[in-house]
């Protein structure tokens, strides 16, 4: 195996559960050793069904901000809590997204994406229902870390994506009317999804 030198570290959430048996043995095959992040799939159940997460195919600042990792679906080398900390305990909630955040967005470090499904996360927890204190503690953490500039910057980016987002979502809104062309705008946005992950 691949990762028997390495020693990596792995956060389940109470509740949530691997995707099945074979997991852990089907990531050691695959991780590289040389990386300090490993992320696979994760797949989001809530109330009206579930949804699949798939990790970025990057790390930078922006995605540490806004399309980033989460714990029970990524793999920690060791070395990186020894490098800058374990989690903060501080936060109620985002302690693995400050740390995350930390490594990957303010340093780098070396990133591989795993496209195997990793953990089935469960939409009940504290982060999922106080989404108040979460943006809270994430603004005093950007807040403490970057310039008012860098801030202005990243939030009107994202501000943009999201008008493109929500002008496609009303495209295909209007697409659903002639199910031919919906089927090709869909089939072409899952195509498109594959390389901007």
């Amino acid at each position: 195996m691949k990762c028997q030198r390495v020693i990596s570290y792995f956060f389940l959430n109470s509740g949530d559960i691997l995707f099945d048996a074979f997991v852990v043995e089907n990531c050691v095959e695959q991780i590289d050793e040389n990386c300090d992040l490993c992320s696979g799939i994760l797949i989001l159940k809530g109330k009206t069904g579930s949804v699949t997460l798939y990790p970025p195919k990057e790390l930078g600042l922006y995605q540490s901000v806004y399309k980033h990792l989460t714990h029970p679906n990524t793999f920690i080398k060791k070395t990186l809590f020894d490098k800058f900390g374990m989690y903060n305990e501080g936060h109620k909630i985002v302690s693995d997204w400050e740390f995350f955040f930390v490594v990957s967005g303010l340093n780098k470090c070396k990133y591989q994406l795993l496209n195997v499904p990793i953990a089935i996360f469960y939409e009940d927890g504290i982060s999922s229902v106080n989404k108040e204190l979460q943006e809270r503690e994430k603004s005093i953490v950007l807040k403490n870390n970057l310039s008012d500039i860098v801030l202005k910057e990243l939030e009107e980016r994202h501000y943009l994506e999201n008008l493109l987002t929500q002008s496609w979502v009303k495209n295909m809104n209007r697409l659903k009317k002639n199910m031919f062309l919906f089927k090709i705008a869909n089939r072409f946005l899952k195509v498109l999804n594959k390389f901007v992950r």
